[in-house]
């Protein structure tokens, strides 16, 4: 079923603050939970490219490590280094 708006933006806005938390050393959920929320954005994101936005969350290369909110955007198929960066997430078991 298509996701309303308010649904998307709902998640973005976890996964950024999750993120944030993250980094800061100060996470809330587990990374197995972060991992479900962000494929299912991207899986939306794939699904209906209307609701595709540059600095959504599955743009985000990485967080600074001060834990600052600023962030660096590389779409993932330019990033010459997401295979390596992201291979042990992608198998993991849950």
């Amino acid at each position: 079923m298509k996701p309303s708006p308010r649904e998307l933006r709902v998640l973005r806005t976890g996964l950024r603050h999750h993120s944030i938390m993250y980094y800061r050393g100060e996470p809330e959920i587990e990374d197995w939970e972060y991992d479900a929320m962000f494929r299912l954005l991207q899986k939306w994101e794939r699904q209906w490219p209307e609701f595709f936005i540059p600095d959504s969350p599955t743009q985000i290369v990485e967080w600074p490590d001060d834990g600052s909110e600023e962030h660096w955007y590389l779409p993932i198929d330019q990033d010459p280094d997401h295979e390596a960066r992201y291979a042990p997430y992608r198998d993991k078991k849950q």
